[in-house]
């Protein structure tokens, strides 16, 4: 299931906080998909290493509205 948010480019509070929304929800998507992996009940820190190194990596997905909604 995906989630987007918009906020309005002329808000830049409204473009800080859907951002920091945006990652929390990827990282507790990658912190679900270590935890079906290793079906261990808590991350170890080296997993928490691999988590961000992996989050890093991660390509952004962008969309652009073309007009009005």
């Amino acid at each position: 299931m995906k989630h987007f948010e918009m906020a309005n480019g002329d808000n830049p509070e409204e473009i800080i906080l859907a951002t920091q929304r945006s990652v929390m929800t990827a990282l507790k998507n990658c912190v679900t998909n270590i935890r079906k992996d290793t079906k261990q009940p808590g991350l170890t820190w080296e997993q928490l290493d691999y988590l961000f190194d992996s989050f890093e990596k991660k390509q952004p997905e962008i969309i652009i509205q073309r007009g009005p909604m």
